[in-house]
């Protein structure tokens, strides 16, 4: 029975006042869609902090899914199952006060059998149950509760009320009735440790206030990719995936509010783009791209990304008066470029891609280790790529004459003027570009063209990768690097550099980490290592690695060489294609009438202090420089969270983040390369907080170098 406290007006008007005090923080996502982003989010299992429903074993099957029982169809918002003992829920959203009568004796009238066969559910066990889940607006909970007993269903029905960071459940139940699934789960009213994830931005009922920072982040993600137009039908997609779900009448007014906001762009951005609408030659109304800030001079382009939007003034965000070189004297080579430069320096002109075969394979390939130290050190630069066609690709990097093919299928020899690079491209996304030649012809060579392609990157190691390097190593060197004077210049510390030699490094490290000063983790953001690796059946290797992927070695094995750099890419790689596995999908089912399903999951970061300026931080994050290269318009709501729209420029993709003082959420769609988040993790590692960590525990362990379901590999700080 529901609490006699529902019918008590002064009661239910001081829950309301409560509630609607935490309602009115609400701006940056319409307040209609918490209750099926509290749904969401609760059964998120990203995020221990918040999913109380995925700790309880659920996991969302379904997402505007029809389901047809004895007393008719009924669109169901979220349905949730539990593999262990049978259990499915079927959930409906609601922002307002008031039920559908008729609806929620539909939601009553259904069967777990009509629910398990409609929507797909596979089920490992014999017996299943069912239960009717109301989601809803705090201040409209027990409006919603005392409705619903009113209505005398024969089952139980659990309503959820949510706020941004409260949520509290009751369940009516006719007598005789058992109870329900979610009963005791978590009391009448309880505080989160974290907002609730709003993975849902906008539906078709936003207003266009609502979708036109989606539509304009689109448009820049398109305009970094140099793309020269962009249809309104592919446009209203990309700007709401979850679109594929709703039915025609839905998508249809979706796409209308996109194109009245796609009419008015050409007045509001800075750079030139026109507006066709549908005609006799074209089924659908195109936003043409006449000009990107990709085509400006480079040094410029950040200047160009900051004033896109006219409507919207940004902040010119504090410079840094200096920035660190990565590795100096260590034995490692410095960044792989100029971090903190907007322009891609000189860019070479190529020559076709040479054609003969050279006579080389890769027992040849091994000569290139010097043993001595009158030698010049062997130089391995690994690089993500994305391309069916390495000669192609690699005879785009600065400074190189000619692509030649060898023996071996993935062995091309890249002529310079300075001497030549061995490119293994054998492992299809991860390739080792192999030279003798200096770090500076390197960088000049690779940062270029990295910064101006988009199937081209660099690693992003994290400080644990490095110090969890091959863990029975000798450590005879560390780097450390820490300058947060751009995210956040009133922190205790703004900037430290640390270079520590010998045996005793490791040792030394760890016991400066642990000093009181070093609260977000400055001495120990480490950007460099050196090793000596030893096998009594290989040889030895001294090896250095920086956080960027350049490996400098000596030594009398290049096969014990070339195990170390697979052991450092092995854990980067299970990092990189397991927050690919989190990547948010709206998969469609085979109803026309709409409905499908929810894929992926939320990725969360909590920070080991908190942010001390909020606004200066996402003004400096989302200024379009390097590092981050990130674009976006951040709006801090009165609860402190800025929901904002972000387009990884190096990259040319939009992703979804929620930002509060103590962490960020990121919403990856399809598509989205894992790197992007890992490029994010390390940098803030060296300038914010080197102590961050992953709030679910899987990724969190992949992050400290070790694999899911083990102990760390070794990490010696």
């Amino acid at each position: 029975m529901h609490d006699p406290a529902y019918s008590d007006p002064d009661v239910l008007r001081l829950r309301e006042l409560h509630a609607e005090i935490d309602l009115a923080t609400l701006a940056a996502v319409e307040q209609r869609l918490l209750p099926v982003n509290a749904l969401l989010g609760l059964a998120s299992p990203g995020d221990d902090r918040v999913g109380l429903l995925a700790a309880a074993g659920f996991r969302v099957v379904g997402i505007e899914v029809p389901v047809t029982g004895t007393l008719g169809k009924v669109v169901v918002d979220v349905v949730l199952a539990r593999a262990a003992d049978g259990t499915v829920l079927v959930c409906e959203a609601k922002s307002g006060r008031g039920i559908d009568d008729e609806q929620a004796r539909k939601y009553g009238a259904l069967t777990v059998v009509d629910v398990v066969q409609q929507v797909g559910i596979t089920s490992a066990v014999t017996t299943l149950r069912i239960g009717v889940v109301y989601a809803t607006l705090a201040l409209h909970r027990d409006t919603i509760a005392g409705r619903l007993e009113d209505l005398a269903l024969a089952v139980p029905v659990a309503v959820l009320g949510a706020s941004s960071r409260r949520v509290g459940l009751v369940v009516t139940a006719p007598a005789g009735v058992g109870g329900h699934p979610l009963a005791g789960l978590f009391p009448d009213d309880l505080e989160l440790p974290a907002a609730l994830p709003r993975p849902l931005r906008i539906d078709h009922e936003s207003p266009a206030d609502a979708v036109r920072p989606l539509v304009v982040a689109e448009v820049t993600a398109a305009m970094s990719r140099r793309e020269t137009e962009v249809g309104i039908r592919s446009l209203t997609e990309r700007v709401c995936p979850q679109s594929v779900l709703f039915g025609t009448g839905a998508r249809n007014r979706l796409r209308g509010t996109v194109d009245d906001i796609a009419r008015h762009l050409p007045d509001e951005l800075s750079v030139a783009v026109s507006y066709l609408p549908r005609s006799g030659a074209r089924d659908a109304a195109v936003l043409q791209l006449h000009e990107t800030p990709e085509t400006a001079d480079p040094r410029g382009r950040t200047q160009k990304y900051q004033a896109l939007d006219r409507r919207r003034a940004r902040r010119a965000p504090v410079q840094s008066d200096g920035q660190f070189e990565l590795l100096d004297e260590l034995g490692l080579e410095p960044a792989v470029g100029p971090e903190d430069d907007d322009g891609a320096g000189p860019v070479t002109r190529h020559r076709p891609a040479a054609t003969e075969e050279a006579s080389v394979d890769r027992t040849e390939l091994a000569e290139v280790l010097p043993s001595s130290r009158s030698e010049s050190a062997l130089r391995t630069v690994v690089l993500e790529a994305h391309s069916d066609d390495p000669p192609a690709l690699l005879s785009q990097l600065d400074g190189v004459t000619g692509v030649t093919a060898t023996e071996d299928a993935h062995l091309h020899r890249l002529s310079s003027p300075e001497g030549e690079i061995f490119a293994d491209t054998v492992d299809p996304r991860f390739w080792s570009l192999h030279t003798r030649m200096t770090d500076s012809f390197v960088s000049r060579m690779v940062q270029p063209a990295v910064q101006r392609r988009r199937d081209l990157d660099r690693l992003w190691l994290p400080t644990q990768h490095l110090t969890a390097a091959w863990p029975d190593a000798e450590r005879t060197g560390v780097h450390v690097a820490f300058d947060a004077r751009g995210l956040d210049p009133g922190g205790a510390t703004s900037a430290t550099l640390l270079k520590l030699t010998g045996r005793e490094v490791g040792g030394t490290l760890a016991l400066l980490s642990r000093l009181p000063d070093a609260g977000q983790g400055v001495l120990s953001s480490v950007d460099g290592v050196q090793l000596r690796v030893e096998d009594p059946d290989s040889g030895h290797v001294d090896e250095a690695v920086n956080r960027g992927g350049t490996f400098v070695a000596r030594g009398d094995s290049f096969a014990l060489h070339q195990a170390f750099v697979a052991d450092v890419l092995r854990r980067y790689r299970t990092l990189v294609e397991t927050l690919e596995e989190r990547r948010l999908a709206f998969v469609p089912g085979s109803d026309p009438e709409g409905g499908g399903e929810l894929r992926g999951d939320v990725v969360s970061l909590a920070f080991s202090r908190p942010i001390s300026d909020l606004q200066h931080w996402l003004d400096e994050l989302l200024s379009s420089r390097e590092p981050f290269r990130l674009w976006g318009q951040p709006e801090i709501d009165a609860d402190g969270v800025a929901s904002v729209e972000v387009v990884d420029l190096h990259v040319g993709q939009r992703l979804s983040i929620d930002v509060t003082v103590d962490g960020m959420r990121l919403y990856l769609p399809e598509g989205t390369c894992g790197n992007t988040v890992v490029r994010l993790v390390s940098n803030l590692q060296h300038r914010f907080d080197n102590r961050l960590t992953f709030t679910e525990p899987a990724l969190q362990q992949l992050l400290e170098g070790g694999p899911v379901g083990a102990a760390s590999a070794g990490a010696w700080i």
